[in-house]
């Protein structure tokens, strides 16, 4: 049996109606009403409008967490986390300083070395760098 021929007996049994007692038809007629009135109350809970308007939103039933528990856990989270942000620029800063202090340093010896009167030849011959590090040390 194909698709096609498969589609258009279900359309057929379909068409013809469900033969039921009436007393079956009269439960799956409440059923399907009750199930359509917890739908709705469901969506009402959960509606953005419902939200904004203060009213409590019960997460997992009667008693569940409303809003006056989670918009003041919202405010703290994002406090918490300029407040982290902030001390993260900051330190970012401080080390920006100290790169541009150690750059100005080296700067400055640099000058030092490059205008004083040792001949620049001298500063390249390996003996000098050699006694510059035993000087250091």
């Amino acid at each position: 049996m194909n698709e096609q021929h498969f589609g258009k007996r279900i359309k057929e049994t379909l068409d013809q109606g469900l033969h039921v007692s009436p007393a079956v038809e009269a439960r799956l007629r409440a059923s399907r009403a009750l199930a359509l009135e917890r739908h709705a109350a469901l969506e009402q809970r959960w509606s953005l409008a419902n939200l904004i308007g203060g009213n409590t939103l019960r997460l997992g039933g009667p008693g569940g967490v409303g809003t006056r528990v989670l918009l003041p856990m919202a405010i703290v989270i994002a406090g918490l986390a300029g407040v982290t942000y902030y001390r993260d620029y900051q330190a970012r800063i401080e080390a920006d300083q100290a790169i541009e202090q150690q750059a100005a340093e080296i700067e400055e010896i640099d000058s030092k070395v490059l205008t004083s009167d040792i001949p620049f030849r001298a500063l390249l011959d390996e003996d000098f760098q050699a006694w510059l590090k035993r000087s250091k040390e």
